[in-house]
Formats: C-alpha cells, structure tokens, sequence
C-alpha cells in the first residue's frame, strides 16, 4: 500500500483556488446508519443538494480537492467510483502512512508541488476553503496549518446537524463532553473562539501561567494569544506586528491587464526595487508570517538573527528557486542546512506613520545593525558564515525610459520584474496604489517548431525559437527574449524540436499572438 495514494478524475489542473473537502461524512457516509463503509459500494451522498454544489465550483474556477486519512484498501476503488459520478475535474488524496495524516501537511505539499510545477501560483488565502466534520479535532487544525479557511459540512453545505454523522447519540455526547472539559495540558481541543466561553479561556491562560496576556481582551483576542502562546512558547508582547488585525500591503499591476498600458501617468520620482522571486514574509518580532497569518517555521538560530523590530520582506535563495524556496518555508520541521540557503531581503518596515523614505532609511538601519553583530556559532558555521538578512536597494526613478531600462536589465539576469513605490507614501495593510508591481503579466506553454539565427551578439547561434501556442496551434510566433546564453549555444541538445515550453508575455494583440513574449523554462 502506498503512503497517499492520488486519484484524478478528468483533465484536472491544480489551481491556486482550492476547495477542499474530507470525504467521510462530509461529503459521503454510508447506506445506512453506521459509521465506517462496509464495502466499495456501501456509500451515499451526506446530502442530495452536494453534488451540485460541488459542479458549481468547477463552474467558478476552483480546484476541487479531497484529502482523506484512510486506512481500508477498498476505499480506494469507492474514492474512484466517488469522483466518477461528477463528471468533473477532481484530485483525491488517501493518506494511509501514520505520519502523514491529518492535520500533517504531507498530502497538501504534495498538491502545491504540482500547482508550483505547473503555474507558479500561491494559494489564493482569501477564496481558498476546508470542509470537515472535525469529530476527532484535526479538521480545523489542517485547515489552518495549511492556511485554508475552515468549515464544517453543516456550515458550507448548510444542512441539519443530524444529517451530517449517522451516529448513536451516545457517541455524539461522548465527544461533546470531552470538548467542552479545559485540558489540563493547556491546549485547544476544539475551534477557537467559537468552541469556547470567555469565562473558560480566561481559565486556561490562567491555569497554565501564561504571561503577557491581557485577560480583558475579547474572546477572539484572547484565542489568538493564546494560539500563539502554544504555538511559540514566547511572551505575546514580544510580536511588534500582528498581521492578522494589521494586514500586509499588498501591490497592484503596474500594466493594465485590459488594455495593455501602465496605469499612472508618469513614474518621476517613484522608487523601485526588484521583485524577488520568492515567499513573501513579515517578521513580526517572533516569527515569519506569511501574509494570511500563518507561521514559516524558521530554525530558532535563524529567528535569533532577527532583530525585535517588525519587518516586511521576501525569503529566497535566488533567480529562478521559488520552487525550492517553497519547498524549504512551508516545512513543519526546518532543516539547518536548507535554511542556511535562505536569504531574507528586506524591502520595507510596516510602520503605518511613516513615509516610504523614512521607512527605507529605518529598514536599511536595522539590518546593518543585525549583520554587525552577526556571528555563526559552531550549530551553523559549517552551512552559512554571511548574515542572511539583506537590505534591498530602492532607486528613485528619473522617468519611463529610466524604468524600462532597469526593468530590462532584471529581466536580462532572469529577475522576476520589478516594484514600485510612490514617494511620500504610507504603509498600507491592504491592496494598495501606493505599491505597484511590474512583471510580464501572463505565463503560457508553446511547442518549438524551429530555429531562427541571431543577429549582434548573437551572431552564428540562436536568436529565438519559431513556436505554436500548445492551446491554439494556429497560433503561431516566436520567442527570443529570456534566453541565456547556454540555451543559445547549445539549444540543438538542449531543446529539440518538440519541446514543450513555458514562456511570459504581457498581454495579446488584436490576433490573438502573446506580446512581449519571454522564455521562461522547458515544461515537461
């Protein structure tokens, strides 16, 4: 038996807007009133109306995903028989391996890779969604340890209580009294704030001497510290940005999407900056945050680098690495030796009462700061002996041609494109114009069809590959831009006839033809 077995129905493809459910009563349960399925077939619907609803999210562009911890080998044919019955795009994971069930995040990683692998793309924190029934309390905790919003069937699917579990009442008592007990081991057992009284938190944190608490807060205040109390063993006042109440600011498309042009009329005096190509990530003062509140699990040699200040930045290794950048950030258990490859490139402070330059100023100060006193102890020294946090270069623009010619160059050393600030702007904790982004807009496959010779510097070896959009084969065009100079010289062994590619453009002519096309990797 494989550890998670993956099954796909249909021509799926992973996206960064997921729906995921778990699978036993939360969308099926048995023919009759039993808990476990006695066979492949022994299995219904949770409720009639859930196949539709699942059809209408493949309609709204969603991923739909199951992950299932398991156990009998026949689940896996009754999975299949499942996903048939939709006649839609679907992906199931059967988790069989001790270690990587729920909450573990094996099975979900599995699912990023592939979603990575294919487009690149970051799961869309704000649409993405798990349903579980949550009887044995690792529903919620997947859902948040994967930073997926949480739901229990009868929310999402909005049916009765006792449709969602056909168990003895009994059962249901026994699992509710245990809930509502405070652990004597000072941890949530249950969704919190929902799952508890006021009254209640206030005993735990009392119970288990947790300091730094304001016992006066509101319940959901009180259930985020003491989340973070457990979840760091460190005093909540140490956190100089919470990221959830405060929000990260986020950018906005320097080029029109619809019409292909920037959207603001002169760019004198902006300043701009690389877009790295990596995980964005908040120093709170304790912990990396990922811009939906979830914590990067950084070694405690790494967080002790860091200095107390909040700060706003990118953790990467380099041009061309978000796919093992991610692979690194997103682990449960960091590894000493993965992360000493990790850079922090620190571009702002989210201080909302300063202006972007002095912000730039305090940033710049403070990892001076932390580099000057930067010394590997013996734990490290033999991965890493620079300080990893870098401060990043803004440069105030003259004009257009200015930025397209800074632009040009990022893109020439396969940088991802670039950000800009307007002057004398504040720290915003939402989408904001105040920050733009500048990156061809679009990715897409073509075929290579042949070779065209180069002219200048690249007399006498390739000058771009003639190609066919993988979609529309009439499509036809060529790539030259994005190519090094080992692609150039050696393309006949490197990329033969055939060759499936992935490449970026910024947008299409009246003919359907990508503009500003850039090669950007081989797509197998």
């Amino acid at each position: 038996m494989n550890d998670i077995v993956i099954i796909t129905s249909g021509y799926f493809v992973p996206k960064s807007k997921i729906a995921a459910f778990d699978l036993d009563h939360t969308l099926i349960k048995p023919l009759e009133d039993h808990i476990n399925n006695s066979g492949p077939t022994d299995w219904k619907w949770l409720d009639e109306k859930i196949p539709k609803q699942l059809r209408k999210l493949d309609n709204l562009g969603y991923a739909i995903v199951i992950f299932t911890n398991q156990e009998q080998k026949f689940k896996i044919n009754l999975v299949w028989d499942v996903v048939k019955s939709l006649d839609i795009p679907i992906q199931a994971y059967l988790i069989y391996k001790k270690e990587y069930k729920i909450p573990n995040t094996k099975a979900f990683d599995l699912y990023l890779t592939e979603l990575y692998d294919q487009t690149k793309d970051l799961i869309d924190d704000d649409n993405s969604f798990y349903v579980g029934n949550d009887l044995s309390n690792v529903d919620a905790k997947f859902a948040t340890n994967n930073g997926l919003k949480y739901y229990s069937p009868e929310e999402y699917f909005d049916i009765k209580m006792d449709k969602i579990i056909n168990v003895p009442l009994i059962i249901k008592e026994k699992i509710k009294e245990k809930e509502i007990t405070i652990p004597p081991e000072c941890s949530l057992l249950k969704r919190c704030p929902s799952g508890y009284k006021r009254a209640e938190l206030v005993e735990l944190a009392t119970k288990c001497g947790f300091k730094g608490l304001d016992l006066k807060k509101k319940k959901e205040d009180l259930c985020k510290m003491i989340r973070q109390k457990l979840d760091e063993g460190k005093d909540v006042s140490d956190i100089k940005y919470d990221v959830d109440q405060e929000g990260v600011m986020l950018a906005e498309n320097y080029i029109d999407t619809k019409t292909g042009k920037p959207i603001i009329t002169s760019v004198e005096g902006w300043l701009m900056s690389e877009k790295y190509d990596g995980v964005r990530a908040i120093w709170n003062g304790v912990n990396f945050m990922s811009r939906s509140g979830n914590i990067f699990e950084a070694p405690g040699w790494y967080k002790n680098i860091l200095p107390k200040e909040a700060l706003d930045g990118e953790l990467i290794i380099g041009r061309d690495q978000f796919q093992e950048t991610v692979s690194i950030v997103r682990k449960n258990i960091p590894i000493d030796s993965e992360w000493a490859l990790i850079k922090y490139y620190v571009f702002d402070t989210p201080d909302k009462n300063l202006p972007i330059e002095e912000r730039i100023n305090k940033y710049q100060n403070i990892v001076a700061q932390v580099c000057n006193k930067f010394k590997p102890n013996t734990r490290i020294k033999k991965y890493i002996n620079e300080c990893p946090i870098k401060s990043t270069t803004q440069t105030i623009l003259k004009d257009e041609k200015d930025l397209e010619e800074r632009y040009e160059d990022i893109l020439k050393q396969h940088g991802e494109g670039a950000m800009l600030r307007r002057p004398n702007s504040l720290y915003e904790g939402k989408r904001s114009m105040n920050l733009l982004k500048y990156k061809p807009l679009f990715d897409a496959e073509a075929i290579i069809t042949g070779y065209n010779n180069g002219t200048g510097r690249n007399k006498d070896r390739l000058g771009a590959f003639s190609v066919y959009l993988e979609k529309n084969p009439k499509i036809e065009f060529r790539i030259g831009g994005g190519l090094s100079d080992k692609i150039r010289n050696e393309y006949l062994t490197t990329h033969p006839k055939g060759t499936r590619i992935t490449f970026q453009y910024a947008g299409l002519t009246d003919k359907g033809i990508p503009r500003q096309p850039r090669y950007l990797r081989i797509r197998k």
